[in-house]
């Protein structure tokens, strides 16, 4: 007769075994990415976002890509969205990066005489649940419920006003990461010609320092005068 114990580890088996089968009727394969990427990726939205619909700006943003068995391949351009497509049909990436645009072709990037570099960028913000760990009781790690998806929801109704009204950026696109998180990309001209003590200074003005006492009470750092931002937002 089976004691208390190995009978939970047994239904603990069972459980595991349980999620593994779902979790693999729900695998995706390369026909599921090539379907999407036939019917459903935005080509032209992309062109018209990355590229201002000039071909002369979007051929010098570097694309990359992922594949299935891992192989990481950079330095990709393309002239207008359809040769973006034919060639995304082709090797059919799990996953597509968006770099800078550079001051030429990356795919010359080795032949460029005068070097090679980055002239623009989109002032990017990643938010991400796992920040949120020390304050939330529901999930951690990589794990994310609609309790605490309102961290991001709070997060990005502060960030955006900041952005907005403080900054005054108005071409923002929120994107979710897919993950546990967003992306927010701020594409005005401004914001793509920043230089990194621009973009730092950004992101300082935005973010806000925590203490903690003993790993168990967590309190913002503030100064006085407090800044017209933090008088408003708290």
């Amino acid at each position: 007769m089976m004691d208390i114990e190995e009978e939970i580890k047994i239904q603990e088996i069972i459980e595991q075994e349980e999620l593994e089968r779902k979790q693999s009727s729900f695998m995706i394969t390369k026909e599921n990415f090539k379907n999407y990427y036939e019917n459903f990726f935005p080509f032209k939205s992309f062109f018209k976002w990355l590229g201002k619909e000039r071909e002369d700006i979007f051929e010098r943003r570097e694309i990359s890509y992922t594949l299935e068995n891992d192989t990481y391949i950079r330095f990709l351009c393309y002239k207008n969205h359809e040769e973006f497509k034919k060639d995304i049909l082709k090797a059919c990436p799990i996953k597509i990066d968006i770099g800078a645009i550079f001051n030429n072709f990356p795919k010359h990037h080795k032949t460029i005489a005068g070097g090679f570099f980055p002239v623009q960028k989109e002032l990017i913000f990643d938010i991400d649940l796992t920040d949120y760990d020390f304050i939330r009781t529901c999930c951690s790690e990589a794990k994310i419920c609609k309790k605490c998806w309102k961290f991001i929801i709070v997060a990005y109704e502060i960030i955006n006003a900041i952005l907005v009204e403080d900054f005054g950026f108005e071409n923002i696109i929120w994107i979710f990461s897919g993950r546990r998180g967003v992306h927010c990309w701020i594409s005005d001209e401004r914001a793509k010609n920043l230089l990194n003590d621009g973009r730092s200074a950004i992101a300082n003005f935005i973010k806000m320092k925590i203490a903690t006492n003993a790993g168990l009470i967590y309190r913002p750092i503030l100064w006085e005068p407090l800044h017209p931002s933090h008088v408003y937002y708290l």
